[in-house]
């Protein structure tokens, strides 16, 4: 009758995760002199289940977010947008997170800020208007803007301004 040999060692698990198999083998041996013999009783091959978890499931980005208000109104801001790295199914086991960051910056408003207008020297008064008897000087004034900037509000006050002069009674 045949004999069993031992059994070879276990294969190795034909996958890292989600019900591999593996197995074993042995041989019958039969005398060789015997004439007649039954076969080995049982199975030549073995298999077993092995690395039965679940595969963990590595992140994957969500969409980027809009962009967040500028961090200026004007003169060279930035903003940013965001991601999420996202393990779509929560009972599998997290594989590799997400590469890259998870945030970016960029720039806006990057134009010029508003100036507003800065006022000019007076200029000297006028001539008065009269010799005697009271008369009437000006002065005036501009309101300016830097350029290359684009206006702001305008100058507070008056362009212009009279005073009195000669106010002694003509002879």
């Amino acid at each position: 009758d045949g004999i069993w040999k031992e059994w070879v060692a276990w294969s190795s698990c034909s996958k890292s995760c989600e019900n591999g198999t593996q197995s074993r083998t042995r041989v019958c041996y039969y005398d060789p002199t015997a004439l007649v013999g039954k076969p080995c009783p049982g199975d030549a091959k073995e298999t077993i289940s092995c690395n039965t978890e679940r595969c963990p499931i590595d992140g994957k980005w969500s969409d980027w977010s809009s962009y967040s208000t500028c961090s200026v109104s004007c003169g060279n801001g930035t903003h940013t947008r965001n991601r999420s790295c996202i393990f779509n199914d929560p009972a599998a086991p997290h594989g590799a997170a997400c590469f890259g960051a998870n945030s970016t910056s960029g720039p806006c408003n990057a134009g010029p800020c508003p100036v507003d207008g800065t006022w000019s020297a007076w200029t000297n008064y006028t001539a008065c208007s009269k010799t005697c008897g009271g008369g009437i000087q000006f002065r005036s004034r501009q309101c300016s803007f830097q350029t290359g900037h684009p206006h702001g509000r305008d100058c507070i006050g008056n362009t212009s301004s009279s005073q009195e002069c000669h106010t002694n009674l003509c002879p």
